[in-house]
């Protein structure tokens, strides 16, 4: 309001460009971002020949998110560098490169595939300028957004080199931490299991006051897992049980431990495993595969009334999960293990008439 107040008393005054760009950031502050947008133009068409007034205008735009007509201006900018101060110089691919990253996050528009994918190459070159430029202010964000452009087109390995040249050349800023847990996943991606396994139990090593360190021990039980190492991965997934009991992923680890006896054939345990989760996780959103699996490691016991029970509980306590959608189809065949024929039958015509498009119905 002063700003406001101070343009309509001296229009025309010698400050009146001034107090427009103190109006622009003012609005820009408060979210009126067209608002800001106009009173540059005004400070403009006053004269403003310095560049000052431009790239306020293009952060007003980004703000208000306009991302492609503020790349424009920052563009148009960097074509009379003459204008700027050298930080403003650096900052400027760094700036058009956010522009066109917050462009590819849009919701679909038209052709979006080709769309996002052009935009974030674009954005990924620009952040690689940015990131070069030496003693820049910018260089160290410049360098994490490469690989996140990276990361966003499926180029694991260009990712993973960007992240890798964040933690070499940046050791030490506050995004660090951040490029070494998607170094790790960029590993994962690749399918370089155990690599990721070491990249993941690093980072809860080095970070282990970090919101993500728990994620990153239930990942390295993940990852060596896939590896095929179930030993290490048992390992992985006790440590972070005891490291973090109350995590976010405690019920994960104790799926991922069930899930390992199970792999090992061992349905003893498995069943012991499945059914300890279920009476601590009963409402996770792994119970309904919990429950399966319970029923399956009964099954291979040779348990059929125990497996026929949980394949039905499974069809009435979760009955819209994908695994319920067939679990009459096994009831019925444990069922016919136990030479309940004439039950078996009836199930599977209840299960035909259900389900007359599924794969098991021939």
């Amino acid at each position: 309001p002063v700003f406001e107040a101070w343009t309509e008393r001296h229009s025309g005054g010698p400050n009146e460009q001034r107090a427009l760009l103190g109006l622009a950031r003012a609005r820009v502050g408060s979210g009126e971002f067209q608002g800001a947008v106009d009173a540059v133009r005004q400070a403009q068409a006053d004269g403003d020949d310095n560049g000052e007034a431009a790239l306020l205008e293009a952060d007003a735009l980004y703000e208000g998110g306009r991302y492609q007509d503020a790349e424009a201006a920052y563009a148009k900018l960097a074509q009379s560098p003459a204008k700027l101060d050298e930080r403003q110089r650096s900052y400027l691919p760094y700036a058009r490169g956010w522009c066109l990253f917050r462009y590819a996050e849009l919701p679909a528009r038209g052709d979006a595939t080709s769309n996002t994918a052009s935009a974030l190459r674009r954005a990924e070159a620009l952040f690689a300028e940015a990131a070069g430029i030496k003693d820049s202010r910018y260089a160290a964000r410049a360098q994490y957004q490469q690989g996140e452009c990276e990361y966003a087109l499926g180029d694991w390995a260009a990712a993973a080199k960007a992240y890798q040249a964040m933690e070499d050349r940046f050791d030490g800023d506050a995004l660090v931490p951040a490029a070494r847990y998607s170094l790790a996943w960029c590993r994962f991606e690749q399918e370089h299991y155990r690599d990721a396994a070491t990249a993941f139990h690093r980072f809860s090593v080095i970070h282990q006051d970090h919101p993500l360190a728990p994620w990153a021990l239930y990942l390295a039980g993940v990852s060596l897992a896939r590896a095929g190492d179930l030993d290490l991965a048992e390992s992985a997934y006790r440590a972070g049980l005891k490291q973090f009991p109350h995590s976010d992923v405690a019920d994960k680890e104790n799926y991922g431990l069930a899930w390992l006896a199970t792999q090992r054939k061992d349905f003893v345990a498995a069943a012991d495993d499945w059914e300890s989760f279920l009476k601590a996780w009963s409402d996770s959103p792994l119970a309904p595969s919990a429950t399966f699996l319970l029923a399956d490691a009964y099954y291979q016991q040779q348990r059929y009334s125990s497996a026929r029970d949980q394949y039905l509980t499974l069809l009435k306590r979760y009955p819209k999960d994908r695994l319920a959608e067939d679990a009459l189809y096994y009831a019925a065949n444990a069922s016919l293990a136990m030479g309940e024929q004439a039950q078996a039958r009836d199930e599977f015509q209840q299960f035909l008439r259900l389900r007359p498009q599924s794969n098991l119905a021939p």
